[in-house]
C-alpha cells in the first residue's frame, strides 16, 4: 500500500489533507481519504475513508467514518 498526502486547506485552526493511493497484494485497488486536522493539538477530527478492492474476480468497497472528541 502507498499513499501520497495533499494538503487541501488551511484555515480557522484545521488542515484539511486529501490522502489517495493505491493497494497492492492478494488484490489491487484505491485509497481516497479526506482528514480534518486541529493545527494546535495535532489530532485528526474527522476523516472519511475509501478502500476499493478487486480480488478473485469480486469489487469490494468499504466506507468509514470517523470523528474525534474530547470528552
Amino acid at each position: 500500500m502507498s499513499t501520497t498526502f495533499k494538503v487541501s486547506s488551511i484555515a480557522n485552526g484545521v488542515v484539511i489533507l486529501d490522502v489517495s493511493g493505491e493497494v497492492s497484494g492478494a488484490g489491487t485497488g484505491s485509497i481516497k481519504r479526506k482528514t480534518t486536522v486541529d493545527i494546535s493539538s495535532g489530532v485528526p477530527t474527522s476523516a472519511t475513508l475509501e478502500v476499493t478492492i478487486s480480488a478473485q474476480g469480486m469489487d469490494i468497497t468499504a466506507t468509514t467514518n470517523t470523528t474525534t472528541t474530547k470528552i
